[in-house]
């Protein structure tokens, strides 16, 4: 039965559309998730980190993720998947650019948090 309607509907430009912006959406998200690796050795020095605060700040934003799942799955449920797409991302870039500019391990930490909310 589900053949035969996606036969007759078929797909096209929407569809490739939606592809590409669902795509560079997980593709930002994971990009900060891996950036870590890159962000830690020079962090460690400015910010006097050893290595159980390094795990912290490895594991944070996963912590973030469990709980912002829980958040806005319901939100998207009752809103709409789209609106909350859009205000996840942005909420995400803001998360992005003040981790960048924090200067305190707690500062960072929550943005990290925060930014695996989002």
């Amino acid at each position: 039965m589900r053949q035969s309607a996606y036969l007759i509907e078929g797909y096209g430009k929407f569809h490739y559309i939606l592809l590409f912006v669902c795509g560079f959406v997980s593709t930002s998200e994971e990009m900060d998730v891996i950036s870590m690796s890159f962000i830690l050795p020079s962090a460690q020095c400015d910010l006097h980190l050893n290595t159980q605060t390094k795990g912290w700040l490895n594991s944070i934003i996963f912590i973030g993720m469990m709980a912002g799942a829980y958040l806005w799955g319901s939100v998207a449920d009752s809103l709409g998947r789209k609106k909350v797409l859009i205000a996840i991302s942005i909420m995400n870039a803001l998360c992005i650019v003040a981790s960048s500019f924090s200067q305190t391990y707690e500062l960072f930490m929550f943005f990290r948090f925060l930014n695996g909310a989002a």
